[in-house]
């Protein structure tokens, strides 16, 4: 990135930590067609409808904070709508009127625990992967086992095969050999009676 193009990175970047919501700059009061101490063009429905949802602690006169000193509600030119207040004319969105007692500096008590929610403390997490790494170990030594056992029965079967097989050949021989036996015996006597 050459310098140019920071310098113009740097004019359009706007630091937005020096604005804070429900501040109003001159200019934007200017664009807005403002007064110096008049109401915002969206008072009117933030007295309906309530104040922004997502900033809940933000102060804003006439809807739950009182209004500045030269402002008075209404309905005429630079007037500040209704005070939003229900039947019994209390506030609906926070003190309107600025009557009530300062709320009192929240009590310190035992310091807040700032830690991830559902961590795992050090000993518990050890402790389940000792846990888990016998639960492996165990497994494997079963399969080993189970492994070991089936070669001994395939070499068991394998030898049990192999000597079968071999009293068979024993057997065919020893039929072989009555067999030559009874030939050659049968071949003297052909022999002897020539």
């Amino acid at each position: 990135m050459n310098k140019q193009q920071k310098l113009n990175q740097l004019k359009f970047e706007v630091n937005i930590k020096e604005k804070t919501p429900g501040s109003l700059s001159i200019d934007l009061r200017k664009s807005l067609g403002m007064s110096p101490n008049g109401p915002p063009p969206w008072l009117i429905n933030m007295q309906r409808y309530g104040p922004p949802p997502s900033y809940p602690n933000l102060k804003i006169p006439g809807v739950n904070a009182p209004l500045p000193p030269v402002a008075q509600y209404g309905y005429h030119p630079g007037g500040w709508g209704k005070p939003p207040v229900d039947e019994l004319g209390r506030g609906l969105y926070g003190d309107v009127f600025g009557t009530a007692a300062p709320a009192p500096p929240p009590e310190i008590s035992a310091p807040i625990e700032r830690k991830h929610w559902g961590e795992l403390e050090e000993d518990e997490f050890f402790e389940e992967e000792e846990e888990q790494q016998q639960q492996e170990q165990e497994q494997e030594q079963e399969e080993d086992n189970n492994n070991n056992n089936n070669k001994k029965e395939s070499i068991n079967n394998e030898n049990t095969k192999a000597v079968e097989s071999i009293e068979l050949i024993e057997q065919e021989q020893s039929q072989n050999n009555e067999q030559t036996t009874e030939i050659e015996s049968t071949k003297e006597q052909v022999v002897e009676q020539e």
